[in-house]
């Protein structure tokens, strides 16, 4: 994202500040996520963020918000994939924070719930890596993939 606004001439500085803005819209949900777990903070952003880098769910992101948003539909569409894709993160942290109460770190955590749930890791997986291999995935596939991680949790 930071290389998408320095490449219209945005400097660097602003840029980063500005594309960090995107992971304070999590920063609610893993408060809640934390509070309904009775886990730390820290360790909730570190399962969500581990979980989010294992599915690829940061590119994911970057699609959707590659999405064409010309007219009030398409940006309702856009915006919606948006917040389910948020949604979706959020209750998988939910889910594997509530499946394994002990107190390991989030990389244990993270392994042992995607060991538990392979063949549903497996498909969403192979779902989004088949999204990778187009050049510019519509609507409409992602809300299919995004379906398919919706199974996860």
């Amino acid at each position: 994202m930071i290389s998408r606004f320095t490449a219209v001439g945005i400097p660097l500085e602003l840029a980063t500040r500005v594309a960090s803005f995107q992971d304070l819209g999590s920063a609610l949900s893993l408060i809640e996520v934390a509070d309904a777990t009775k886990r730390s903070l820290t360790l909730v952003a570190q399962v969500h963020f581990q979980l989010m880098g294992w599915l690829g769910l940061g590119w994911f992101a970057d699609r959707i918000m590659q999405l064409p948003a010309d007219g009030h539909w398409p940006l309702q569409a856009k915006n919606a994939l948006r917040d389910d894709l948020g949604n979706v993160q959020s209750g998988l942290t939910m889910c594997l924070l509530s499946s394994f109460r002990d107190n390991d770190d989030a990389g244990t955590l993270c392994a042992r719930w995607m060991d538990s749930n392979r063949a549903a890791v497996e498909r969403a997986t192979r779902v989004i890596e088949e999204l990778r291999t187009v050049s510019s995935p519509d609507a409409t596939m992602l809300s299919v993939a995004l379906r398919e991680l919706r199974t996860l949790s």
